[in-house]
């Protein structure tokens, strides 16, 4: 898979035929090579697994799951229950660097670092974090604060699927 823009710098999964199992490219910044890697099968990948699962519990080197043992799921908080919980009651919307402000407050284990960031680059962190979980900032003009900048609105913050 190539990434945006690879393309444009001449990098073309399509040339690439169909026969040529296990061939790829390795973009490399703005070149990129042709490599080939050990073209596996379905049926070959479960055989190697069956044999290194054979292998593992032998030598007695696996725990958990994989030796049927119950483990119980562990109830994980993402950012977006952070930025939750620290959200002020009634507030429409509000700056990145204040969230950050409030989330180092609240959890600095995780978020104090941010402080130590200048505003652009901790708005940058908080929008990073955010990224993966399908949140984006926007740009934001809040005139009881501190003008134009990014931030997010509470409407846009997703409702954790374990609520009611």
């Amino acid at each position: 898979m190539l990434g945006t823009g690879a393309y444009d710098r001449g990098l073309r999964a399509t040339d690439i035929s169909v026969d040529e199992q296990g061939t790829g490219i390795l973009a490399r910044g703005r070149e990129g090579i042709t490599v080939r890697a050990a073209f596996i099968k379905q049926t070959e990948a479960e055989d190697i697994a069956k044999r290194a699962l054979a292998l593992r519990t032998a030598a007695g080197t696996l725990s958990g799951q994989s030796i049927g043992a119950q483990v119980e799921e562990l109830d994980v908080e993402t950012i977006v229950d952070h930025v939750r919980a620290i959200w002020p009651d009634g507030v429409e919307a509000v700056h990145s660097h204040r969230l950050v402000e409030a989330l180092a407050r609240f959890r600095p284990d995780l978020y104090k670092p941010w402080l130590e960031m200048d505003a652009a680059g901790s708005s940058t962190a908080l929008s990073a974090a955010l990224k993966p979980l399908k949140v984006s900032t926007r740009q934001l003009t809040i005139r009881e604060c501190c003008g134009g900048a990014k931030g997010l609105r509470w409407a846009d913050i997703p409702v954790p699927k374990n609520s009611d």
